[in-house]
């Protein structure tokens, strides 16, 4: 079993969770993508996956929050010590700077996983998009439940969520600089 640090945890998440860089949008009718391999996936089916893994990190994780989390974070480990006062002020001037993003950058058309990706990936569509809404349920946790009050380093055995344990064998691609 790894260990590491929740904080390292969430970094590590960070590539699997930025794979959507596509518009938004949703459908009613079953994924095209569903039981087919990565590998396998044509241009509209991934564009497909890009924008059901965006869709449901949008609603899983407060991206204004988890943005003021690493800020406040990466003030503390700056200063060398566990100042929960230095935090707290960061993440709550953080919070009041907070604009609207989706207004200033608009979104990208590009498919969110490169060719070389799918071409190295033996993992169906539907693991995918599983693992990557598992990560951004376990991020939004974390997120939620980040205090300033309580800055210890917290570890964690499994580095990902089982969900990911075919991505982490089979898709190594995904995940090769997450570090483990």
């Amino acid at each position: 079993m790894h260990r590491r640090s929740t904080a390292s945890f969430v970094f590590s998440s960070i590539p699997l969770l930025v794979l959507p860089s596509c518009q938004s949008g949703s459908s009613e009718k079953a994924p095209s993508y569903a039981d087919v391999r990565v590998s396998e996936l044509q241009v509209a089916e991934t564009r497909e996956l890009c924008e059901d893994i965006e869709d449901y990190a949008a609603v899983a994780i407060d991206l204004e929050r988890f943005a003021c989390t690493l800020v406040a974070q990466f003030a503390v480990a700056a200063s060398g010590t566990a100042d929960s006062e230095l935090c707290e002020e960061t993440f709550r001037e953080c919070m009041e700077d907070q604009t609207d993003l989706e207004e200033e950058t608009p979104p990208s058309k590009d498919i969110c996983i490169t060719e070389e990706q799918r071409g190295a990936c033996d993992v169906t569509g539907d693991e995918l998009v599983l693992c990557a809404n598992d990560l951004s349920d376990e991020v939004g946790d974390w997120v939620d439940d980040f205090d300033c009050a309580d800055l210890e380093v917290q570890t964690t055995e499994d580095p990902w969520p089982p969900s990911c344990e075919a991505i982490e064998e089979r898709c190594p691609s995904f995940l090769e600089n997450a570090g483990n």
